[in-house]
């Protein structure tokens, strides 16, 4: 038989490897910054020339001849040396995999000079083979010049997006490094002008206003520790178009146990907040995925409450009169500030509609204020409230959503404005036209952080449209499209505890469907069985 499964050859699977580091322009400069960082550097530049020229300096430690020649080998690294290194890494990079994968798919020019030598050195490497190494003359760091990157990879290229969007990959990247190292300074070039300029020994509010411009100050501030962990941080009470960052010992990272913990808070599912944690680094193994975006807590239980209760206290300092119950019981909230209020029909006119058309389905009563006992046909259906209207309402927002003739467009004699970070408006402006179909006419106004909406397709009306537009900046997917439509529905539709009228349910009762599913693909119908009934009587 003819074999079908081969061992690949070490380079193919090296530029395999490679694409795990190295996905995308952003992923060179994260990488290379946070060597920079190691090297305890306190000035770092950022070049960026479309996709295909980045350049990274620093004035860190710089390497020696050997050690240089050696950082773009597979798994050379200074940063740990023996397996139990990785239960406590307090370095940003540690996997050796930086510049090897950089090299491995680029024209990569290393340029450095460590303070007590004379002479810097300079290497070429393309295609991760080196082509020339020689003496050179330079100012102590290290200087990274990557061009023509995945010249041999073209498949990968070619997903690449534009120049604009690529940029703010880059741009959301140096934000990290940005709002977690105070003490560096950062500088970022776009095509050779300065489009960010952040002196080292710079405070928290600083970075804030530079990068994002002012914002509101209604915040509250955490400041916590317990033993050895402590938490810091700003809450804005409302959106002010900053954003969501996590950060554990000055990394950014996504973490669904903190993230979990903030959650909780009704307040804050839509507000914006800097969290910073730290913690003994064996309480965390952040050997999970080439990223290094990705954590894995040994105790989450206990981080979580730990957040959960920094929170609390700074809630308590802000509002000294409030009493906070338990958070489990999420009583804690302030009221939803929607920028639009949807003026619904009158409820004595729906009534008036109801009494008009005989419905179709009989309502024999309501249990726990949820769940409908209704006739419809001759058949005995129990059906949860929650789960059907938002089912209902789901099919109609998605028609409406992917059907643009029947799209009402909610036009505003004055524009509405937001701000949202420098990073999603220019990825907005690639996808202008995008937002445009679906009815949201726009202007995006980069040096002030902000976006003048002029009309919206009207079932976005109460919508948190800053949300919108970072969700979808990137394009707009179905199955994106379907999470965030299914998400305004749960939010928008009835609840238990909800004071509803009958002729609310015969609403949304009306074009009774059995077969209704909430978005989540729950059942949102149950039909009675006679004959099971009958058997649990004894009566067959």
């Amino acid at each position: 038989m003819e074999q079908k499964i081969i061992i690949l050859p070490e380079r193919i699977a090296s530029l395999i490897a490679a694409g795990e580091v190295i996905d995308r322009p952003s992923a060179v400069v994260k990488e290379l910054v946070e060597n920079s960082i190691d090297a305890n550097a306190t000035e770092i530049e950022v070049n960026i020339k479309g996709k295909e020229f980045i350049s990274v300096f620093d004035n860190g430690e710089g390497m020696s001849e050997k050690d240089a020649t050696l950082s773009i080998q597979k798994h050379a690294t200074s940063k740990i040396s023996k397996e139990e290194d990785l239960n406590s890494i307090t370095t940003f990079g540690f996997r050796g995999e930086a510049l090897h994968s950089i090299s491995l798919v680029s024209k990569t020019t290393i340029r450095t000079r460590r303070e007590q030598d004379e002479l810097g050195v300079e290497i070429f490497a393309e295609g991760g083979k080196i082509k020339h190494i020689k003496k050179i003359y330079m100012e102590p760091g290290t200087h990274v010049i990557v061009k023509d990157l995945f010249f041999n990879t073209p498949a990968r290229k070619k997903f690449l997006s534009t120049d604009q969007v690529e940029f703010s990959y880059v741009l959301d990247v140096m934000t990290r490094y940005a709002l977690a190292l105070p003490n560096i300074g950062l500088k970022l070039l776009k095509d050779g002008e300065v489009f960010l300029n952040l002196k080292p020994k710079r405070s928290l509010e600083e970075t804030i206003k530079t990068i994002f411009g002012d914002t509101k100050k209604d915040t509250i501030e955490i400041l916590f520790q317990v033993g050895n962990i402590s938490i810091e941080g700003i809450i804005w009470r409302e959106k002010s178009g900053i954003g969501k960052w996590i950060f554990v010992n000055k990394r950014y990272v996504r973490d669904k146990t903190v993230f979990s913990a903030i959650s909780k808070f009704n307040f804050l599912k839509n507000s914006d907040y800097i969290i910073f944690l730290t913690t003994p680094p064996e309480m965390y193994d952040v050997n999970v995925n080439p990223t290094k975006t990705e954590i894995r807590w040994r105790a989450p239980a206990k981080i979580r409450e730990i957040v959960i209760t920094a929170i609390e206290e700074a809630i308590r300092h802000k509002f000294p009169q409030t009493i906070i119950p338990h958070i489990e019981q999420e009583t804690f909230s302030e009221p939803e500030i929607k920028p639009f209020e949807i003026k619904k029909e009158e409820s004595l006119k729906i009534l008036d509609e109801a009494k008009a058309k005989k419905p179709t389905v009989k309502v024999i009563t309501i249990l726990k204020g949820i769940f409908a006992m209704v006739d419809f046909e001759g058949e005995i259906y129990f059906v949860d409230l929650h789960a059907y209207h938002e089912g209902k309402y789901f099919r109609e927002l998605k028609e409406k959503f992917l059907n643009i003739d029947k799209r009402e467009i909610l036009r505003f004699a004055i524009p509405y404005e937001i701000s949202i970070p420098k990073s999603t408006i220019l990825k907005i402006i690639d996808r202008k036209e995008d937002f445009e179909k679906i009815g949201l006419h726009l202007v995006p106004i980069l040096e002030e952080s902000k976006v003048k909406i002029f009309s919206i397709p009207y079932y976005l009306s109460g919508v948190d449209l800053g949300e919108f537009l970072e969700e979808f900046a990137d394009g707009f997917e179905i199955r994106k499209i379907e999470k965030f439509l299914a998400n305004i529905c749960c939010r928008t539709v009835i609840r238990t505890g909800d004071r509803l009228e009958i002729w609310d349910i015969m609403k949304i009762l009306e074009d009774f469907d059995p077969n209704q599913k909430c978005p989540h693909g729950r059942t949102a119908v149950i039909k009675l069985d006679i004959e099971e009934l009958e058997r649990k009587f004894g009566r067959c």
